[in-house]
């Protein structure tokens, strides 16, 4: 049997930021957005519960996973403009994460063991689907940063620029999130799987 795993999906592909935590205070220009969802299951094994899983977790590339974080990165500017002349006046990103995570709505009837081992599981598709959404924002970081250091230039090439940075930064924490996941395995390294023991 196919153990499960976690995954992202980067809802939207269209100078590097420091480390950031979801917790830090956003710097002006940067709003987020976040929204929590689960997908209950009710199970009475470990086997029904990978069954479920595989049933109504969420969906990432055509597989259904443990978790999932859906990102959307959108972006404003505005221009002031001096003869034939475009700066950035003021930028606004906006970043919206939605993370969907597995409940285990019977748990209770279950034997302790069995608890104890989801709770674990849990957990650490919790903490993956974190970094995930620690990555995302880092992302929002260096996008609001890459488009405010736009130097003046004409409006076409202003416009242009904007596009440019924008992709680039998109690109960069899509790779990023993918490399995350190549290097854990899906999240399997760091507690990721189920049921307990097969990786």
């Amino acid at each position: 049997m196919k153990s499960i795993g976690a995954g992202v999906f980067i809802l939207l592909a269209g100078c590097g930021s420091a480390r950031v935590s979801l917790s830090d205070p956003l710097p002006p220009g940067l709003s987020l957005e976040l929204h929590h969802e689960v997908y209950a299951i009710t199970a009475a094994t470990a086997e029904d519960l990978a069954d479920a899983i595989r049933r109504f977790g969420p969906e990432v590339e055509g597989e259904r996973v443990a978790g999932a974080t859906e990102q959307n990165t959108t972006w404003d500017y505005q221009v002031a403009r001096t003869g034939d002349e475009c700066r950035i006046h003021a930028v606004e990103v906006r970043l919206t994460l939605t993370t969907t995570l597995p409940a285990w709505a019977n748990a209770s009837t279950a034997r302790s063991e069995l608890r104890a081992q989801w709770e674990a599981f849990a957990a650490a598709v919790k903490r993956h689907e974190d970094e995930h959404k620690r990555l995302n924002l880092e992302g929002a970081h260096d996008l609001l940063q890459r488009l405010r250091s736009i130097s003046p230039r004409s409006c076409a090439q202003l416009t242009r620029e904007v596009s440019a940075r924008g992709e680039a930064s998109l690109r960069r924490y899509a790779d990023l999130n993918a490399k995350f996941d190549r290097d854990t395995r899906g999240g399997s390294t760091e507690g990721v799987v189920w049921p307990p023991g097969r990786e």
